[in-house]
């Protein structure tokens, strides 16, 4: 199953990064230079990436957790997820815990649902 970042700060990172590159070309329009049109570029590509890259993945047996950028991945085995509070932990076979790297409100809401809903 693919959970998918939260449709909301895609659209914030993009909003936010598109006012600041438009005040900084209106200020280069004006005559002065700012580097805000250079910052201003870097939320958009976040705001992008969080809206067309997955968060997480659960598979049988395995959480993959891709990085936002580049192709590293994150993998984390288990015999059986568990919630505690709103954080999901890993149980492996020998009784051994681990939290996942993962938080719900970094999650698209519908998503998180469907991933706890499996979850003991």
């Amino acid at each position: 199953m693919k959970v998918r970042y939260n449709l909301v700060l895609g659209v914030v990172f993009i909003v936010l990064g598109a006012l600041c590159t438009f005040l900084g070309l209106w200020l280069l329009m004006l005559g002065e230079f700012n580097p805000a049109v250079v910052v201003g570029l870097m939320p958009i590509l976040f705001g992008i990436l969080y809206l067309a890259r997955p968060y997480f993945l659960v598979e049988p047996g395995l959480v993959t957790v891709p990085a936002l950028i580049g192709p590293v991945k994150r993998r984390f085995p288990y015999a059986r997820l568990e919630l505690e509070g709103s954080r999901v932990v890993a149980v492996h076979d020998d009784g051994t815990r681990k939290k996942l790297p993962i938080a719900r409100w970094l999650a698209h809401s519908a998503d998180w649902q469907s991933v706890v809903g499996g979850v003991r």
